[in-house]
Parts: structure tokens; sequence; C-alpha cells
């Protein structure tokens, strides 16, 4: 695959040209014209080629494994969700049970909590409006 390096390109131009007197935007234009300069074509004698060409190399890359699960598994990392008036505590459970177990019961923990809430709300509010 060829590979343009950006990082080789920008320090051969950082070397050979200053910022005195530079903005970010004028910088990067001149960049994009040094890069698209015709210069010599060191493997065809007596042709050009714009300078981009000299920074462009053939790399391999190993093939990437792509990880593509349709399951969930906690690893315990997490122990509360939320923070504040709502906060749920996971407890953790063997790994065993069922994902479809673990999920029912991690909705009836927060349904409880919602319902809490929502009682000290109202009870606070109650207090108030006397």
């Amino acid at each position: 695959m060829k590979v343009f390096n950006g990082k080789s390109a920008a320090e051969d131009y950082m070397s050979s040209h200053t910022l005195t007197f530079s903005t970010p935007e004028l910088t990067l234009m001149r960049f994009a014209f040094w890069l698209s300069d015709m210069i010599p074509d060191p493997k065809n004698p007596g042709q050009q080629m714009p300078r981009i060409m000299a920074f462009v190399e053939e790399k391999d890359f190993a093939p990437v494994a792509i990880i593509d699960e349709d399951r969930f598994v906690p690893t315990g990392a997490v122990k509360t969700i939320g923070g504040g008036f709502m906060e749920v505590s996971i407890p953790r459970q063997d790994l065993a049970q069922s994902s479809v177990l673990n999920a029912a019961q991690n909705f009836q923990q927060l349904l409880s909590s919602v319902q809490n809430v929502a009682q000290t709300k109202i009870d606070s509010r109650s207090c108030y409006h006397t």
C-alpha cells in the first residue's frame, strides 16, 4: 500500500523554511505549494515529478482483526452508574448467569432507584408548598 509520509515532509519543509511573520494559514498554503513543486525524478533521469511523490512510500500493514461480538460480558470495572440523586450500584454477579437475567435484575434496580428519587422529589415539594 502506498502511504504519504507527512511527518517526513513536514520536517523537511520546516528545516528549510522559517515561521517568521507567518500565520498558520500562510504556512499551510506555502507547505501545499512546496509539496506541489516539480522536482527531478530520481528514478527517471530527465523527468520531473511533484515533490509530494518523493514522500510516498510503499508500506505493508498486517491485516487488522475485526472484533464482532454480539454479546457484552461486564468486567466489573464499573461499580456505579450515575451520580447525585440517582446512583445505581451494580452488584458483581456470577458470569455463568444468563445475560437476560442480568439485564432484568439491573433494570429492576434502576426502576426502584428511579421510583425512590421520584418519591423523594415529591416529598420535598410537599414540604415547601404548605
